[in-house]
């Protein structure tokens, strides 16, 4: 790993604003993820930041899919990128970008057998999508060595701070209603 790369890792470990996304960038070096899947991916310099470093330490080619709203957001889903410009933004690196528009649990519906062998899926939002999301597509995605990522809103000084956690197998299986075991893809 180069020196350019050690310090981006630093700063963006250690250092990024929002400070929240810290734990994201700490798991990409420590999971060596070559293939994300990013739910709600916002103004795009997140998903930017994790394709450059995931680049930086894995052993292939990233993939990388984000699924968003882009154009249909509303109000309550904040900020966001049409869907062009993050194409745009996203393609300029090396790896091979698929985004997806539409609700997230239509198109995770729709598309969860095709992305399979995940190894990082992060889910923006996770207090709204906690009880109505589609949660019984992510076990087909995941494998044994796969993180899943939450983001949800806690109390800060100036009002809700968004932060990032893993979501433990023991979670996941309660969400989805499942012994705890990965299911294959149908």
């Amino acid at each position: 790993m180069s020196a350019a790369s050690r310090l981006r890792y630093l700063h963006l470990a250690y250092f990024s604003q929002p400070s929240g996304d810290r734990l994201v960038y700490r798991m990409i070096r420590r999971h060596r993820p070559q293939n994300i899947v990013e739910l709600g991916i916002g103004l795009g310099v997140r998903s930017l930041r994790m394709i450059q470093l995931a680049a930086d330490f894995a052993h292939g080619s990233i993939r990388y899919a984000g699924i968003d709203r882009f154009e249909s957001r509303t109000d309550d889903d904040g900020p966001g990128l049409s869907l062009k410009l993050a194409h745009t933004m996203l393609s300029a690196t090396a790896a091979r970008v698929r985004l997806l528009p539409g609700d997230p649990l239509h198109v995770l519906a729709n598309v969860a057998n095709d992305l399979t062998s995940t190894d990082l899926l992060l889910i923006a939002s996770f207090d709204r999508f906690q009880n109505h999301f589609g949660w019984q597509f992510v076990p087909r995605m995941l494998h044994p060595r796969s993180v899943v990522l939450v983001e949800q809103c806690v109390p800060g000084k100036g009002g809700p701070v968004s932060r990032w956690r893993p979501l433990p197998i023991e979670e996941l299986s309660l969400l989805t209603g499942s012994s705890g075991r990965h299911r294959r893809a149908a």
